[in-house]
């Protein structure tokens, strides 16, 4: 029979969240406790060499090296599903965005660098190129426009360029004053990137042609780099003062808002994808510790927030995490790793379970109410709720607000 309510222990006492392995936990920290993470290897047969740079759903986009040579790629969650985009005729090609089933990025045909966007097979190329540039490429796509840049014949004069679909409708978004600039991420009508203005690269958004940049550079900072964006929320990083390492940041839209998620173990750190904002927001990129090795990093929001994903994947000294993709309870999280100098693929996955279903069966009853009153009365460790070490009447509300709620 459901309990209605339990006594709140008095004696609040610090607990380390159950549920992890110990290993595990260290890194995850106890936020993630109530959560399962697997790691899978995305290199194919034969490759020497592969990187994911996006996800979206449950498909992946990078490129594999084969025989020398880089082949745009695309997989479905595990390396036997690879499906080879490299066109023929092609020295390279490369997939650096995903949306649905559309996938955006370049090929080198003939020495020349040329937008690209695929439908799933190689055969379903779409050249992107505009005519009469030296070179072009698409670093993102989302919601029917293609973000990326033109390539001069000097890359200090790059211009970011977005298009809406066609070949044809592409637009300069070089902003005024600037040498250069690059578009990284879009959402929506919001473009992400930065522009180089007497030498300083500006982190910043535009919302329509050349004359809607918003530069995100924060107050006193010497350079910034925004990398992603979702369309609320903007990602890259931050040099705050000269000669000293970048850090992860996270914008909102505005150059104050600027948020800095530099934990104290890194380095220098950057974001290079977000999902979602608030207390449900994801954030992933990397840090390099001390020893210059680099380690998929993972946070929601704040510096503390911080999680190292290198240490789930095991057998690799270097990671990093380059896209995430969040829907419900599930997150995909894209990147590679090296065990010595050459990337594999990797793709984390999180499933977090229904919260208040605390006897993990996969059903919301009574039983779950029961268990959790029972362990909070003990003053278990698994009643820490909250993942704040430890166990208060907060936890008992915070589980008694789930419950209510019930599992969707």
């Amino acid at each position: 029979m459901v309990r209605t309510r339990a006594r709140r222990v008095r004696n609040v006492s610090p607990v380390m969240a159950a549920g992890v392995a110990a290993g595990v936990l260290s890194a995850l920290g106890a936020g993630e406790a109530r959560a399962q993470w697997t790691v899978t290897p995305l290199q194919p047969a034969g490759a020497t060499e592969s990187y994911v740079y996006a996800v979206s759903g449950d498909t992946q986009g990078g490129y594999a090296v084969i025989g020398g040579v880089a082949h745009a790629a695309l997989w479905h969650g595990s390396a036997g599903s690879v499906v080879d985009l490299h066109p023929t005729g092609a020295t390279a090609s490369q997939v650096r965005g995903v949306a649905g089933a559309r996938q955006v990025g370049y090929v080198v045909i003939s020495g020349t660098t040329r937008a690209t966007q695929w439908a799933g097979t190689a055969a379903s190329r779409a050249d992107f190129h505009p005519a009469g540039a030296f070179g072009s490429v698409m670093r993102a796509c989302e919601g029917g426009r293609q973000a990326g840049y033109l390539v001069a014949p000097n890359p200090s004069f790059n211009h970011a360029y977005v298009w809406d679909g066609i070949a044809t409708t592409g637009l300069d978004l070089n902003p005024l004053g600037a040498t250069s600039s690059y578009a990284l991420g879009v959402a929506g009508f919001q473009v992400a990137g930065y522009a180089i203005k007497d030498g300083v690269q500006h982190a910043g958004t535009w919302a329509g042609d050349y004359l809607s940049w918003k530069d995100l550079n924060p107050p006193g900072a010497v350079g910034s780099q925004a990398l992603c964006t979702d369309g609320q929320q903007q990602g890259g990083f931050v040099q705050f003062v000269a000669s000293t390492p970048v850090h992860a940041v996270i914008w909102s839209g505005e150059a104050a808002s600027a948020v800095d998620l530099h934990p104290a173990v890194a380095r220098d750190s950057r974001v290079a994808g977000v999902s979602g904002v608030g207390t449900s927001g994801i954030q992933v990129g990397y840090i390099t510790d001390n020893a210059s090795r680099t380690h998929a990093a993972l946070w929601r929001g704040t510096a503390g927030s911080f999680v190292d994903l290198g240490t789930l994947a095991t057998g690799f000294l270097t990671t990093q995490a380059t896209s995430v993709w969040k829907s419900g309870r599930t997150t995909y999280v894209g990147g590679w790793g090296s065990r010595s100098s050459l990337g594999e693929a990797l793709l984390w996955t999180l499933v977090e379970r229904c919260t208040a279903d605390f006897d993990g069966d996969g059903f919301l009853t009574g039983d779950d109410y029961d268990t959790y009153v029972l362990a909070f009365e003990a003053g278990n460790a698994s009643a820490d709720f909250d993942g704040n070490g430890f166990v208060t009447g907060d936890d008992f509300d915070g589980f008694v607000t789930a419950f209510e709620a019930g599992c969707a």
